[in-house]
């Protein structure tokens, strides 16, 4: 399956963490986890009144940014708005392309 077609989604975790990347869902009720491939954490930047949102890393030290959390872990998930989805596809492209 090609990243085209896989589903991005943001998790928003207990701890803060607002991360964003391509999710699974695992398991029956009561042991549900999510698989997040290409793990990026939405980091909030104020510019001069405007409100950005940059990607970087989540857990920059990794070998892998496939992780798997557990659904007690995650306090919300939703599909991202249609730009943030595109930047974050835009940067795994050339991330990969290098």
């Amino acid at each position: 399956m090609s990243n085209n077609d896989k589903e991005v989604k943001c998790l928003i975790l207990e701890n803060g963490d607002t991360i964003i990347g391509f999710v699974s869902e695992h398991g029956v009720v009561g042991k549900t986890s999510y698989t997040i491939e290409d793990t990026h954490a939405c980091i909030i930047q104020v510019d001069g009144g405007n409100m950005e949102v940059a990607l970087a890393p989540w857990l920059p030290y990794a070998k892998d940014y496939t992780f798997n959390i557990k659904a007690v872990r995650v306090v919300t998930t939703f599909s991202p708005r249609p730009q943030l989805e595109t930047n974050f596809r835009v940067l795994i492209g050339k991330q990969r392309g290098k």
